[in-house]
């Protein structure tokens, strides 16, 4: 159970860390294009998409620690 856990975490982490250059890479590409009203959309929607993983992968990651405590202190 604790392996699942673990590599569970392992595995979203390492998605994150994947992701997160690839929308910077985009962002950069997407300001040197000419089209200001592009640019704008897509820098305004990238911050929120990674914004919202990173939250999740911070609740994951809260959760797993409480129930590793909650383990340890019933057994």
């Amino acid at each position: 159970m604790k392996l699942t856990t673990y590599l569970l975490a392992l595995v979203l982490f390492a998605g994150f860390c994947l992701l997160q250059p690839s929308s910077a890479q985009s962002n950069s590409t997407t300001s040197t294009n000419s089209t200001t009203t592009d640019a704008t959309t897509t820098t305004t929607a990238a911050p929120t998409t990674v914004h919202r993983k990173h939250f999740t992968i911070r609740n994951l990651r809260y959760k797993t620690v409480r129930r590793i405590h909650v383990n340890k202190k019933s057994g």
